[in-house]
């Protein structure tokens, strides 16, 4: 099994998504019923796209009752950590000062958003600063 890539695509993250929002092991039909409460999926692209998840090394299959089975391989907040470790990297060359920098040139950030982030930053300075 080969260890899960940084970032899926959009429609596996879908997937993917569909599988952490339930308690795992799951079956091929509870992910489609999750995953076509928010649009109607083809049940052959879905098992493609679990396929896809399983070489990719995020679920796990198990065949039951004639029936497979998925567990995922990596927690939902190792995945998001992975996925913005990976976009930081990528887009705004591992400067966290650059990221915010674009965000609130591009009127992405509110005062509201600007204080949300200076107390989280205070806190986090603060536990710090407490160890």
């Amino acid at each position: 099994m080969k260890k899960p890539h940084d970032t899926l695509p959009d429609t596996e993250l879908e997937v993917m998504d569909a599988v952490w929002a339930l308690p795992n092991p799951v079956s091929t039909g509870q992910i489609k019923r999750e995953l076509d409460k928010q649009r109607t999926w083809n049940l052959s692209a879905l098992q493609t796209l679990l396929n896809r998840l399983i070489e990719r090394g995020f679920v796990s299959a198990e065949k039951k009752d004639n029936k497979r089975y998925f567990s995922a391989l990596i927690k939902h907040d190792e995945y998001r950590t992975r996925a913005n470790r990976s976009f930081l990297e990528r887009v705004n060359g591992n400067s966290v000062k650059s990221f915010v920098a674009s965000l609130y040139d591009g009127n992405a950030l509110s005062d509201a958003d600007l204080k949300e982030l200076e107390s989280f930053i205070s806190e986090k300075l603060n536990a710090s600063k407490d160890k």
